[in-house]
C-alpha cells in the first residue's frame, strides 16, 4: 500500500483482503492491485431521408455514350401521411478514469438537427418525421424538414434545371427555355420558348409562348402564341395574338381583344375572335 501511494495509484485498488491472500500465496503469481475504468466512446446521432435530397445530376448517359444535359434528375414527391425521415438518436459516451485518479475524457457526440417545417409533422417522440400534405420534400442546410405543394424554381428552366417532372404544381419565376420539357399538374411561369409541356392541371403564362409544342388538360392562359402546337380538354385564353400556330380544344378559344393570323383552330365550343 506503501509503494501503491508513492507512485500516486489511488483508483480501483481491490480490498486489503485480496492483498492478503496473494501474499500468502506464491509470490511468483502476478497480480492486479488497481485496474482503471476504459473510457466508452459515444455515438453519433444520424438521420435517415426516406427521399433523395440531391436528385440532380449532371445529365443522363444515353446508348451511344452521348450525354443529354437536360436531363438532370426527378424531383422528389411525397404524398400526405409519406415517412420522410426518421432519426437515431446520439449516445452519450462514458469517460473513464486511470489508476492514478485522472478522468479519460471522451469526444462529445453530435445530435443533428432534426426539426419538421411548413407540410410536415414530428413524431411524438421526435424520431420521425412524416409529410401533412402532398408536394416536394426538401431539407434545408440547418436539418428542417418542409413539404411544398408546389415546386418552385427561381429562374429559367434550362440546363441548370434540366428538364422538370413534378407530380404538382410547378412556378417557374423565369422562361421555359427551348429543348427542355415540362411535366407536371399546372405550370406558371413568365414565358416558353421552344419547349415541350405536358400538363393535367392548368396553364399561366404571363408573357408569350413560342414555337412550344403543349398538351394541357386544364384552362390555358397567355398574352399571345406564336408558331406553336396546342391540345387542351379546357378553354384556352389570348390577351393579344394567335400567330401560325394550331390548336385543337374541347372548350373555347378566347380571344376577344386579339388577331387570330395564318393559324389553324379546331375549338368544340367555338372562337371568341377580335
Amino acid at each position: 500500500l506503501d509503494l501503491l501511494q508513492a507512485r500516486q495509484i489511488s483508483f480501483g485498488i481491490i480490498d486489503d483482503s485480496e492483498i492478503e491472500t496473494w501474499l500468502k500465496k506464491s509470490p511468483m503469481e502476478s497480480l492486479a492491485v488497481a485496474i482503471g475504468e476504459k473510457p466508452e466512446p459515444g455515438e453519433d446521432g444520424t438521420v435517415t431521408y426516406e427521399f433523395v435530397t440531391n436528385y440532380t445530376n449532371p445529365g443522363k448517359i444515353l446508348e451511344d455514350g452521348t450525354i443529354d444535359f437536360r436531363e438532370r434528375g426527378t424531383p422528389p414527391f411525397a404524398s400526405a401521411g409519406d415517412l420522410l425521415a426518421r432519426k437515431t438518436p446520439a449516445r452519450e459516451g462514458r469517460p473513464g478514469m486511470s489508476v492514478a485518479g485522472v478522468p479519460i475524457p471522451v469526444e462529445e457526440v453530435i445530435d443533428p438537427v432534426f426539426e419538421a417545417g411548413p407540410g410536415a409533422q414530428l413524431s411524438e417522440d421526435g424520431l420521425s418525421i412524416t409529410a401533412e400534405t402532398d408536394g416536394q420534400p426538401h431539407v434545408d442546410k440547418l436539418g428542417t424538414v418542409s413539404v411544398s405543394p408546389e415546386m418552385v424554381i427561381d429562374g429559367d428552366v434550362d440546363y441548370k434545371t434540366g428538364n422538370v417532372s413534378f407530380h404538382g404544381n410547378i412556378v417557374v419565376k423565369g422562361r421555359v427555355r427551348e429543348g427542355f420539357k415540362v411535366t407536371g399538374i399546372s405550370l406558371t411561369a413568365q414565358a416558353v420558348d421552344g419547349a415541350e409541356l405536358d400538363l393535367s392541371g392548368d396553364l399561366s403564362i404571363s408573357d408569350g409562348i413560342t414555337n412550344a409544342d403543349i398538351s394541357v388538360q386544364g384552362i390555358t392562359y397567355a398574352k399571345f402564341i406564336n408558331q406553336s402546337k396546342i391540345m387542351a380538354f379546357e378553354d384556352i385564353n389570348i390577351s393579344k395574338d394567335i400567330i401560325d400556330s394550331e390548336i385543337m380544344i374541347s372548350g373555347r378559344c378566347i380571344n376577344a381583344s386579339g388577331s387570330i393570323i395564318a393559324s389553324k383552330i379546331w375549338a368544340k365550343r367555338g372562337v371568341e375572335a377580335g
